[in-house]
């Protein structure tokens, strides 16, 4: 077992990492051979460089043996626009080639032949509803959109919501309760979404067309055709009979096309974050009633065409943006923003009568 001065030391680098922005040294403290963990640490050391953090600090406790590894407390805190933030949990930490490296939360795993679902002590309940519930998710994709994901299905559970948010983002909105970045495993906290309610699929219905989207296009899709298409499918594909979009819906002010997609979403906060998420399903719904799943799904495979911009969908809007635009012109024929709001206009007159 290592000495708590080596998991200190380990964490003292990580620490020194973030507050000097040093992602080489940051991610040389990442276990490396689990892909997904790099791929989510990766995007958050890049993310919160922007953010110029000096007082991050992060510090574990003793060090103790624990099912498949050594585990032991870390407490993380540091200030963002004035505020205060910590949390705290149980890390894994794993020797691999004489050195150690640290390994995220310490999960406990259920899987399947489909769905892995990583999970705090006392979630068990929970993670087999989840699997379940993911489960049907991806026979409904497969199903309705002949949808089969390239890999296993992820969800990695938090039971603590600044846990959650801090394993994505150190900025990450308060309001967030379930995330999906491609490469990363889908993230929620436990409990935010009661697995008694339609709330429960659609959470998990929401996050896995994120990774649909992600993979069809190879991440290229703009930011708001992939809450649109999220927002619309997490309410059909539990409920064939379900309209794209309801008539009562319409009747709400939704944001120009040329704006809507020069906006990133985390960056909004209560009625903004409403609308924007209405306007991108707005947005999706017309493109499916008009065009259909196959034509619009077309669209996105056109995008596969273009190299992969390895960072999260925040950092790559004007970039997404410029190839869906490509793609809705040589698919869709919508070859100017103009042409997408009078077209959209013109179907919106339509739904409502």
């Amino acid at each position: 077992m290592p000495k708590p001065e080596d998991v200190a030391a380990l964490m003292a680098q990580r620490a020194e990492a973030v507050n000097n922005s040093d992602q080489g040294a940051y991610l040389a403290t990442v276990w490396p051979s689990d892909e997904v963990l790099m791929k989510e640490e990766d995007n958050l050391i890049r993310s919160s460089s922007a953010l110029g953090i000096k007082d991050y600090s992060a510090k574990a406790g003793t060090p103790s043996h624990h099912r498949d590894g050594v585990t032991a407390e870390v407490t993380q805190s540091y200030t963002l626009d004035g505020v205060p933030r910590q949390c705290a949990y149980e890390a894994k930490f794993v020797s691999e080639g004489g050195k150690l490296y640290y390994a995220g939360p310490a999960f406990l795993l259920l899987q399947s032949d489909r769905v892995k679902i990583y999970y705090a002590e006392g979630g068990g309940e929970l993670a087999q509803k989840t699997l379940e519930t993911e489960t049907a998710v991806l026979d409904a994709m497969k199903t309705r959109l002949d949808f089969v994901p390239q890999d296993f299905i992820s969800v990695k559970q938090y039971a603590d919501q600044q846990v959650f948010l801090q394993s994505v983002k150190l900025d990450l909105p308060d309001w967030v309760a379930g995330w999906q970045e491609y490469g990363e495993a889908i993230k929620t906290r436990a409990g935010a979404f009661p697995v008694e309610t339609g709330d429960f699929w659609r959470m998990l219905n929401h996050e896995t067309t994120h990774l649909m989207v992600s993979e069809l296009s190879n991440d290229n899709a703009s930011y708001w055709i992939q809450e649109g298409l999220a927002g619309v499918f997490q309410h059909t594909l539990s409920d064939p009979g379900l309209p794209n979009m309801a008539k009562e819906e319409t009747g709400q002010e939704f944001t120009p096309y040329a704006e809507q997609k020069g906006i990133s979403l985390e960056r909004l906060s209560g009625a903004d974050v409403r609308k924007y998420y209405a306007t991108s399903r707005a947005f999706a719904a017309f493109l499916l009633d008009t065009y259909g799943w196959g034509k619009v799904r077309q669209a996105l495979e056109y995008m596969k065409k273009y190299p992969l911009i390895p960072v999260t969908g925040a950092e790559k809007i004007p970039e997404s943006n410029t190839r869906t635009d490509e793609a809705i012109k040589a698919i869709l024929g919508l070859d100017t923003d103009d042409a997408f709001q009078q077209a959209f206009d013109e179907w919106l007159d339509g739904m409502k009568g």
